[in-house]
């Protein structure tokens, strides 16, 4: 505390020179001794390059830590003082001073930046990878490419360094790396992705072709960030999600359309472009294609999919069923109720339940006892205990006592009981619920605080009953 106190003592100017060379003293604690010779440097002003050279030069590290920050103050005349001193430096202090001199003399100083690759530390490879983004050519493309592969902060600061190189020599060595070394596919994707490389695409897509998620799983990422909702890039991934295979695969390149058709305007009908793609498609392929519809939603989507929900073919009633449930938002909730209630296939039923449910709870501006009653109603035609949890859990996005009530009558439930707990510190979660109401509420949170099998649920039931 004492030395905190002439610190601030000395930056009003107060025995200032004195005070800084006593706190500056080796035997003062590291922060401290830090923040003295900083002062210090501070008092000679503009005559200060002399000292930053000598510190800088210093085997004191605190001195070469301090000095590194003002190494821009100095003259071209010191700063070549440095660099023919630079094999006896501190390895410590080399990065710095080649960077400095990289950003000043541009592609002179490739080969000491090369040295820096040579060094142990990561630093200096650090400061090399930097270096080379700012003055390096096409010669430097295959030494970022293989710091790459190192992983961390490394393989970041070659991905960037790459952005900055000619973009041309870039983009072609990194789309036959992309080929040629499948182990650096994501951070060079990383690369493609950041320079939205087009000439990627159809790269990435043969390899999302591919069945293993190792494979399709980073090529759909860089598809998701270079991809265009526009009639050049939609076809192609179309094309992929018919030949992709059914479960995992198929959804994730789903989820990659919709991904891509997000960036249209919020007005645009986000189906438009793959239905146009799906005219020329064989009536067999129906069942790859109907589910992204869903996903996209649309009045033109909706009506295909109605007409195929009483297809013939299973395959394509299946489909038109899982459709349905993909849609985005409460649109077709009647037609999900109807579903649930009427389908002679139980599996069918119990997907479209699990979709209304999910869609009536989302944000809406229907009142909060509508919602309520509309998940009560789900509940009571459930046959199955995942799906009464369903309910119970989403009921935690209707902010009212009512709903709090409701969902308190199932703490006793051995089934039901942890869905719950869960819904109720949610809605706990909110003040302006919980508080003017915690005469009935603080009593349903010590339940939960004894039922509840969950330590993260039971410390927020505490904190809540508490009124934090």
């Amino acid at each position: 505390m004492l030395a905190v106190a002439l610190l601030r003592y000395a930056a009003t100017g107060q025995l200032a020179e004195a005070i800084y060379a006593m706190l500056s003293q080796p035997s003062q604690p590291a922060a401290t001794r830090r923040a003295a010779l900083e002062g210090l440097l501070r008092l000679q002003g503009e005559d200060a390059e002399a000292t930053v050279l000598a510190w800088f030069s210093s085997e004191d590290m605190d001195r070469r830590r301090i000095a590194a920050g003002h190494l821009h103050r100095l003259t071209d005349e010191q700063l070549d003082k440095l660099l023919a001193r630079l094999a006896d430096l501190p390895n410590a202090a080399k990065p710095a001073v080649v960077e400095l001199s990289a950003a000043r003399r541009g592609a002179d100083m490739l080969p000491a930046v090369m040295s820096l690759f040579e060094a142990p530390s990561l630093d200096s490879k650090l400061a090399g990878i930097r270096c080379l983004g700012m003055i390096g050519d096409a010669s430097a493309i295959p030494v970022l490419i293989d710091m790459l592969a190192t992983g961390g902060e490394a393989t970041e600061a070659a991905q960037k360094a790459l952005v900055s190189l000619p973009r041309k020599e870039v983009t072609t060595a990194l789309l036959d790396t992309l080929q040629s070394r499948p182990a650096l596919r994501v951070p060079v994707i990383g690369v493609l992705v950041e320079l939205k490389c087009y000439d990627a695409i159809d790269p990435l897509v043969e390899i999302a072709a591919n069945a293993d998620p190792a494979e399709y799983g980073p090529a759909l990422n860089g598809l998701r960030g270079i991809a265009d909702p526009d009639k050049t890039d939609i076809p192609r991934l179309v094309k992929l999600l018919l030949r992709s295979t059914a479960g995992k695969h198929r959804d994730e390149v789903e989820k990659t359309i919709l991904i891509v058709c997000d960036k249209l305007p919020a007005e645009a009908d986000r189906s438009q472009l793959v239905l146009a793609c799906l005219a020329k498609v064989e009536r067999p392929e129906t069942p790859k294609y109907l589910p992204v519809l869903g996903r996209l939603g649309g009045s033109k989507a909706l009506a295909m999919i109605e007409a195929s929900l009483d297809d013939p073919n299973p395959a394509i009633q299946e489909a038109a069923v899982r459709a349905l449930c993909n849609w985005p938002n409460a649109k077709v909730a009647d037609k999900l109720l109807d579903l649930a209630r009427t389908s002679e296939n139980r599996e069918f039923r119990r997907w479209a339940l699990r979709s209304y449910i999910r869609v009536v709870s989302l944000k809406s501006e229907r009142p909060e006892a509508a919602t309520l009653a509309m998940l009560l109603g789900a509940f009571k035609l459930a046959d199955g205990v995942d799906e009464r949890r369903l309910a119970i859990e989403r009921a935690s996005t209707v902010r009212t006592m009512e709903a709090v009530t409701w969902i308190a009558d199932f703490l006793d439930d051995p089934e039901l009981s942890q869905a719950a707990c869960a819904a109720i510190v949610e809605l706990a979660h909110h003040r302006f619920l919980r508080h003017p109401n915690m005469e009935h509420f603080g009593p349903i949170l010590d339940k939960v605080g004894r039922v509840s099998k969950n330590p993260a649920v039971v410390e927020r039931a505490k904190r809540y009953r508490l009124g934090l």
